[in-house]
């Protein structure tokens, strides 16, 4: 068993830092990548559905869990929300859906960065719900050695790969294969990129900010674009809007990537760049999600998120505003649907 000290100190052989000349020189030697309001229901046969849950604070962050499930019945997670010692959305929030729906594995999860509002909900999880495989992103900057958060996350996944050897695969970059593919469904993970990990954005009085562990463990989270016949989804993760002007949305432009009909938005929608980064896409999305959690200002970001991606003709949804937003395809239409029953009060 690896010690504490050891598994801090741990890289990858993928872990080459790069600054921005250096990343966007790598970026150009790769290839060229070749209706509202209907009730929650089961998922029809045949098609693909991702739901984005609404989460609820447990100790501060936003949220995400977003749950896929596939034509073939698969069920997967990308991250699985917040939770501590004390509460969890996993048991209180996540366990129940797929328990109404009758699911009871979870065929995979991505685990997108080493943030209690990402990881928290798996604690229980772990421990209370099989789990088929995970996905760890691993990236953690040099100045993340001590974090409590890091080490907590980290901690359990070995702990937990223990009692299930070879069934954790970390150091997930753009490229690593999921084995997730079906019939009509393919899932590529988009960021961060095989090129290397991006490093603090360089200006001026926001460097300490941008170059704090917080930021660059969103900076370096997983992105993730499922296509579905037709139907492009993209999970852009947890990557600020600055990291997305300057490293995530040039590198995807040059490879054709920066689109897609539904996206879950970058930084839970929390709206710092007025949408730019998503209007820069085209055609613009048809559905954009925002995951926040019921903190008073998360809600006053929810709604300021849904009026600016509304005015540029995307239908526009946060989860403090509509609750759980589901999004489903046969690979050529989308369907949208919100159970507003799944809103909690606002702190």
């Amino acid at each position: 068993m690896k010690g504490k000290k050891d598994m801090a100190k741990e890289v990858s052989s993928k872990e080459q830092m790069l600054g921005r000349r250096d990343f966007l020189t790598g970026a150009a030697a790769v290839a060229m990548a070749g209706g509202a309001g209907r009730a929650q229901a089961d998922m029809p046969p045949g098609r693909f559905e991702m739901t984005v849950i609404n989460p609820e604070v447990v100790s501060g962050g936003a949220g995400l869990c977003v749950i896929m499930r596939t034509p073939a019945g698969k069920t997967y997670l990308f991250d699985a929300a917040n939770g501590d010692d004390k509460k969890s959305n996993g048991k209180d929030i996540i366990i129940p859906w797929l328990e109404k729906r009758g699911i009871s594995r979870i065929d995979g999860l991505i685990l997108s960065h080493y943030h209690s509002d990402h990881f928290g909900g798996l604690l229980y999880l772990l421990d209370h719900f099989e789990i088929a495989h995970i996905f760890d992103n691993s990236f953690e900057p040099l100045n993340a050695y001590g974090s409590a958060e890091v080490d907590t996350a980290k901690r359990h996944l070995f702990n937990w790969e223990r009692k299930h050897p070879g069934m954790v695969t970390r150091y997930l970059v753009e490229g690593d294969k999921l084995g997730w593919d079906e019939p009509g469904v393919k899932f590529d993970v988009v960021w961060p990129p095989k090129t290397g990990y991006c490093v603090a954005l360089e200006r001026g009085p926001d460097y300490k900010r941008n170059g704090s562990t917080h930021h660059l463990l969103n900076a370096n989270s997983t992105g993730l674009r499922i296509r579905v016949g037709e139907v492009d989804y993209l999970i852009l993760g947890d990557i600020n809007a600055d990291y997305v002007a300057e490293y995530m949305r040039p590198y995807m432009e040059h490879k054709g990537t920066w689109k897609a009909n539904v996206v879950v938005l970058h930084c839970h929608g929390i709206p710092d760049d007025k949408g730019a980064n998503i209007a820069a896409m085209k055609p613009l999305p048809e559905v954009a999600i925002a995951s926040l959690g019921n903190l008073k200002w998360m809600c006053g970001s929810g709604r300021a998120s849904v009026g600016i991606y509304s005015k540029m003709g995307i239908k526009a949804y946060s989860t403090n505003v509509h609750g759980d937003v589901s999004v489903s395809s046969n690979g050529h239409a989308i369907d949208v649907s919100t159970d507003s029953t799944k809103l909690y009060p606002q702190k």
